[in-house]
């Protein structure tokens, strides 16, 4: 098995001022100097790819040629991503043509030229969005002895011809990695909704600095990501995310010193995704806690319980002895999952399209009165003591308070909802020195996108009514 790097579309009518199609999103102005970057590191073979379109009547006389058995984008109708994706297996036959054989539009710009003829071990022409249409790429690979590969893909366009070219790859049984920071589209939401297909269908999206500077560096505080062991106590997390936030209030109520990790979700790259966290957690979730000995833990409940196991210092569970106390915050530290899945549906407000879809609308508002349900047990719960599970600190409340902090930061005020132990609740941990230093970035007040006001603003009860 070997790399290669296809290149695809570095022509004139996509990047020169004059060309039919100017492409304008990029994920960095660099985008040039990415790609010369990357021809010059890249461990593997290249192949430089280019189009010519012809007119109707070519491709009504010359279908797509395919080798045998290729379960190829012709039917992806049927394959990951739908219909949505059925066009990849066409090809340019709009009225106004580009990329015409012979014209200065299709020839390669001459940065590119110069790539191809230094870096290339091949170049093709294809006809077909699709680098694999009509062309002996294929067997081209194999005979290269590239095997499944991976194939890594950079150039023009994200949503047409690498996508086409990258989907067709899948099928054959490549394994797929997009250059992120090393293709453009026409708009950013275009650029954006390939990069999430090839994520969700078939393969990985990356960067170049994690292609060329393995072991990738895909966190935030400026050290180098590893899935090898290093020795250091250190804890990947999602800013925000409530499985995360709990077992850093944990650690820092604990005193456990510990090395942070931040990986990133909201980008066209999640960073829980890519190959290297992949060998650490394979479910690509975040939390997870690499121990100074080299032990992995995931998933935040198994966290809290490992480090209440094995950091007894400042204990958060009663001594079993006490069955009826002990049992008490078990109950109420697995009950708090509750609360997180009765909100759950209150972020389909995220959608843009919430307003036009009845039952969308219908989720949200039964996931709020749920969540208003969930949140009346822990009212009761702290009408009977200061904790809770009881008057102690506990475990319990690691696992439900940033369920609650999570509510008031998406704009769920509590005195409105009489929910005043609660209330009271939260503006005792917001004061804690481990409430204070676990506290995400961006949570010192209700989030610009404020889901709940607009359940309280009534657009919901008065739609639906």
């Amino acid at each position: 098995m070997a790399p290669a790097l296809l290149v695809i579309d570095l022509q004139n009518d996509f990047l020169s001022p004059e060309g039919q199609v100017r492409v304008k999103a990029f994920p960095t102005a660099n985008f040039l100097a990415n790609i010369d970057q990357l021809c010059q590191r890249f461990p593997g073979k290249i192949i430089f790819v280019r189009s010519e379109y012809h007119s109707s009547e070519h491709y009504h006389s010359n279908p797509p040629l395919r080798d045998d058995g290729f379960r190829s984008s012709i039917r992806l109708s049927d394959s990951p991503g739908g219909k949505s994706t059925n066009f990849l297996h066409g090809t340019h036959q709009a009225k106004r043509r580009i990329c015409v054989p012979g014209s200065s539009g299709a020839a390669f710009i001459p940065e590119a030229a110069d790539w191809a003829s230094r870096f290339a071990q091949k170049v093709v022409t294809k006809t077909w969005y699709s680098a694999f249409t009509s062309t002996d790429l294929h067997q081209w690979l194999q005979d290269q002895d590239v095997g499944d590969g991976p194939l890594y893909f950079a150039g023009l366009t994200a949503n047409n011809c690498v996508l086409a070219t990258a989907a067709d790859a899948f099928f054959l049984g490549y394994r797929i990695r997009v250059l992120e920071d090393c293709v453009g589209a026409t708009s950013e939401k275009l650029l954006i909704d390939a990069l999430k297909k090839v994520e969700r269908y078939y393969g990985h999206v990356l960067s170049l600095k994690q292609l060329v500077a393995p072991p990738s560096d895909i966190c935030n505080d400026g050290s180098t990501f590893s899935a090898k062991y290093d020795g250091k106590r250190t804890l990947y997390f999602v800013n925000g995310s409530i499985p995360s936030w709990r077992v850093m209030l944990l650690l820092a109520y604990k005193k456990i010193p510990y090395h942070r990790k931040r990986l990133r979700v909201m980008t066209p790259v999640r960073e829980t995704r890519v190959q290297e966290y992949l060998e650490v957690n394979p479910r690509g979730k975040t939390p997870v806690l690499i121990d100074e000995d080299g032990t992995v833990i995931a998933e935040s409940m198994a966290i809290l319980e490992y480090l209440e196991t094995y950091y007894p210092e400042r204990r958060t569970l009663p001594d079993p002895k006490d069955k009826a106390a002990h049992t008490k915050v078990l109950e109420r530290f697995h009950e708090s999952e509750n609360l997180h899945n009765a909100f759950e549906d209150v972020e389909l407000l995220f959608a843009d399209d919430w307003k036009t879809k009845q039952d969308q609308r219908k989720r949200i508002l039964d996931a709020y009165r749920n969540t208003q349900k969930e949140l009346g047990f822990w009212e009761t719960y702290l009408s009977e003591s200061e904790h809770v599970a009881g008057s102690s600190l506990s475990i319990a409340d690691f696992a439900m308070y940033p369920n609650l902090a999570y509510l008031i930061h998406r704009g769920l005020d509590l005195r409105r909802e009489g929910l005043d132990r609660l209330k009271e609740y939260h503006e005792r941990w917001i004061k804690t020195a481990w409430g204070r230093d676990a506290l995400p970035e961006g949570y010192e007040k209700v989030a610009k996108t404020n889901l709940i006001k607009k359940i309280y603003d009534g657009h919901l009860e008065m739609e639906e009514a």
